[in-house]
């Protein structure tokens, strides 16, 4: 456990202790009627965030390692907004919210003072939505109004539409079919060309040319010379010279240099082995596509099942929900009384 981690447990554990918060590695979580609420610390070799969520616990609840919550970030101010913590100063072209390019500097300061001001934003945004959410309905108007806040309508309408268990629970059974008929519509068929060792090699070499492209921007001392000159070259990627042309964001916060350069070592080694049929990368690249090479079959089966749920829910069979919500939280209940007894499976929420 490193500096951050120690300093973030400590000063979490302060604040969410007393409202009966338990700690499992670097995640805080609580149980409050039929929800999961929970913190986490996102720790990476430059820079570090925090991630919450509230979780309906018929949604099973079995690995508190690994999820993907809302980041605190969104309510960093002026242009830190968005940003992660960052534990070494650099600057940064990036776009503003008018569209222009303007160089970000980012200077969080020491370990103590980024936990200090994630603990701040914590507090002043994310406690009053835990402290509201309290069980199953009140989570649901929370996290529509949180998502409506932080993504838009549109996005969080989306969002919306895929969470048909969160209306079978509610018992709005027609909500419930029309979020399922959205998510069936909404399925694409997987490409088979993607996981091949030829579609890897294709794509890795597409990311390989952004990325030279990439560190070409973040090191110019004048980012629009760049940006216009990489546009009036041949042979650029059209997806990436369309975006350099709009003015769209190219470049993530968290695509510092030593990231981008990063990124470009590893793709060049791997680029490097996969013409080794016998390196073990190339192997990897084999298993991966023996593994998704009935990908369609797959997808068809979860469409089918979705399309039997419909079935089941035009009768209703209202018993059959009951006992499946109700087996499940048992199910989240069981891992959460102690989740250290239980072997864990990487589960996103």
């Amino acid at each position: 456990m490193n500096s951050i981690s120690k300093i973030y447990k400590s000063k979490f554990k302060e604040v969410l202790n007393p409202y009966g918060f338990r700690t499992s590695g670097n995640t805080f979580y609580k149980v409050i009627n039929d929800v999961m609420q929970a913190v986490r610390l996102i720790n990476v070799s430059e820079s570090c965030s925090v991630e919450f969520i509230i979780c309906p616990l018929f949604e099973v609840v079995n690995d508190l390692s690994h999820w993907r919550g809302y980041n605190i970030s969104e309510w960093r101010s002026g242009k830190m907004k968005k940003w992660q913590w960052y534990f070494t100063p650099f600057s940064q072209s990036s776009k503003n919210s008018e569209g222009i390019f303007e160089t970000v500097v980012i200077n969080d300061g020491s370990i103590e003072d980024i936990v200090d001001d994630m603990l701040s934003i914590f507090l002043l945004h994310v406690m009053p939505i835990f402290e509201k959410a309290i069980d199953f309905e009140s989570m649901f108007i929370e996290v529509k109004k949180l998502e409506l806040l932080l993504y838009g309508e549109e996005t969080s309408s989306v969002f919306d539409n895929r969470r048909y268990w969160w209306y079978i629970k509610k018992g709005d059974y027609k909500k419930a079919i029309q979020c399922l008929q959205f998510v069936i519509t909404e399925a694409q068929p997987i490409s088979k060309e993607k996981f091949t060792k030829l579609g890897w090699i294709k794509t890795s070499e597409k990311q390989l040319c952004q990325y030279k492209l990439k560190l070409e921007l973040v090191k110019s001392k004048n980012h629009e010379h760049t940006r216009l000159d990489i546009i009036s070259r041949e042979n650029i990627d059209a997806d990436f010279r369309k975006q350099l042309v709009s003015g769209d964001i190219i470049i993530k916060d968290y695509e510092t240099p030593t990231y981008i350069r990063r990124m470009i070592r590893d793709l060049e080694k791997h680029l490097k082995l996969a013409e080794d049929e016998n390196s073990r990368w190339s192997k990897e690249l084999k298993e991966i596509e023996a593994m998704h090479i009935s990908g369609e079959e797959i997808q068809q089966e979860k469409i089918s099942q979705m399309q039997r749920v419909i079935e089941l829910l035009s009768i209703p069979d209202t018993d059959y929900f009951l006992q499946v919500i109700a087996n499940n939280e048992t199910k989240s209940h069981d891992y959460l009384n102690s989740p250290s007894k239980f072997n864990r499976r990487v589960r996103h929420f």
